[in-house]
């Protein structure tokens, strides 16, 4: 998301904890700044920041501490931008039933599915680190793996669209969501 935005015009700063990831980053970019940095204690003035986008982070930190953190740095009305899985994710329930079902059905293990939150449980944990909902969205229903050559991708991809699937975030595997810093009184 960093270099659409950038290109957009946006001013950015890329954060990451592992400088592996900022490394592999610089090689895309050299005009993005880049800082090496804990988003639970994030290197930046408090109320100084109109957004933060965060993408698949949020389910590996302490949840209240990274909200906590994002609501600091933020200016009064920013905006917070960031996904999480959902523990009521159809998919979930299928390894659920696979894991019952024994092989062939188990597929590969996966620890990603450890400590996921559900939807209602994200959106108790924005309210109650000062956030008010402006939209969420579902994704992540083609249950086809990122690297997939599937002839069957592009298919998927259509019904999910035609289906409307995105206005479904309670049980989508993924959930896309904005939230905003309440204003202070």
């Amino acid at each position: 998301m960093t270099l659409p935005l950038h290109d957009m015009g946006f001013q950015l700063l890329g954060l990451d904890l592992n400088r592996l990831a900022l490394t592999v980053f610089r090689q895309r970019s050299k005009d993005v700044p880049l800082v090496q940095g804990d988003a639970l204690r994030l290197p930046i003035s408090s109320d100084s920041v109109g957004c933060v986008v965060a993408t698949h982070c949020f389910d590996h930190l302490d949840r209240a501490q990274f909200l906590r953190e994002c609501h600091r740095v933020l200016c009064n009305d920013g905006l917070l931008i960031f996904d999480a899985l959902n523990r009521h994710s159809y998919k979930l329930t299928l390894k659920r039933l696979g894991r019952l079902l024994g092989p062939p059905f188990t597929g590969r293990p996966s620890d990603k599915w450890i400590d996921v939150f559900s939807s209602r449980e994200v959106l108790r944990l924005i309210a109650l680190a000062g956030f008010d909902l402006q939209a969420a969205s579902g994704y992540g229903w083609i249950p086809f793996s990122v690297d997939s050559d599937s002839r069957l991708v592009n298919a998927a991809a259509s019904v999910e669209r035609t289906l409307r699937l995105d206005r479904l975030p309670h049980v989508s595997p993924r959930i896309l969501m904005a939230v905003r810093k309440k204003a202070k009184y």
